[in-house]
């Protein structure tokens, strides 16, 4: 290395860095807060109970959608643009799917709600926190299932259909 010169850290490390900074603050400053006020104001409204429905099909339509491009492919069809947006999409439904499963098992966080039998949460009896490997359903909120499904095929979209970009980003945000 020639005299004088600098090491500098890549973008790449300065970003992680932020991300993981914003994370921790969000997990400690934002997240009780948060989980209290959308329980006192959300909890029980009926449009808020659907919505937690609709990524529910989601890995049955994605592996239909597997199965019928693979069937089309080996009748000898070639993929189009459509074809192969619908190969993308389902690829990452199902692989986003599984490292959340995973991602689920490795972060052991408690939920903000008790919601199956009597899990510890935050709103039934101020349990917050990791418990890294616990495993179980009572310490598998995060990551959130819905935010990872539409945010993976929301993805997808964004890079196969941009005109619609504000529409894929509203999905994400709702």
């Amino acid at each position: 290395m020639p005299h004088g010169s600098k090491i500098r850290p890549s973008p790449v490390f300065f970003h992680l860095c932020l991300t993981l900074l914003a994370i921790t603050l969000s997990v400690y400053c934002l997240d009780r807060p948060l989980s209290t006020w959308s329980y006192v104001h959300f909890h029980g409204v009926a449009g808020f109970v659907w919505m937690t429905w609709i990524a529910e099909p989601l890995p049955l339509v994605a592996m239909l959608g597997l199965v019928g491009v693979g069937g089309a492919t080996l009748l000898g069809y070639q993929l189009g643009p459509r074809g192969r947006l619908l190969l993308a999409l389902c690829l990452a439904a199902l692989v986003a799917i599984e490292l959340k499963e995973l991602l689920k098992f490795a972060a052991g966080r408690t939920w903000p709600e008790t919601w199956i039998n009597g899990n510890p949460s935050w709103i039934g009896n101020q349990e917050f926190g990791f418990s890294p490997f616990h495993g179980g359903p009572g310490w598998a909120s995060f990551p959130s299932g819905h935010a990872t499904s539409i945010t993976a095929v929301a993805a997808v979209l964004w890079q196969g259909i941009p005109r619609w970009r504000w529409f894929w980003a509203t999905l994400v945000g709702l």
